[in-house]
């Protein structure tokens, strides 16, 4: 279970995870630094990965079990959740939705207008 501690630091069972901030003011998103509640030592990093439209953790030389990979799948949830419910999706000229109906037919047959060959 995770529990929100406050100055940036939230503390789950094994580690502790920390608020870095943006790394520029033009980033939009965070960077989180993970660390050994143990020996507070940085286990990696978790910070948002854009092709996949969420968070991730990237491990630094360290070793997990099932329960510490638990805590960081769940923070990474928490965190791209909360992210998104601001999200807008930027719009540019790739959002368009695409016309299925002329997906089989060439150029020639779109301007004047016939079916698609039958393969």
């Amino acid at each position: 279970m995770l529990k929100d501690v406050g100055n940036g630091f939230t503390k789950g069972s094994y580690l502790y995870f920390h608020d870095l901030g943006k790394l520029t003011p033009e980033h939009k998103t965070h960077r989180f630094e993970v660390c050994s509640r143990d020996s507070s030592s940085i286990i990696g990093y978790i910070k948002w990965f854009t092709q996949w439209r969420r968070y991730t953790f990237y491990p630094i030389n360290c070793m997990l079990d099932a329960s510490c990979m638990r805590e960081i799948a769940d923070f990474c949830d928490q965190i791209t959740t909360d992210y998104k419910k601001d999200w807008k999706p930027r719009k540019n000229k790739f959002n368009k939705t695409y016309d299925m109906t002329n997906r089989n037919k060439t150029k020639g047959q779109m301007k004047l207008g016939l079916k698609a060959a039958k393969l």
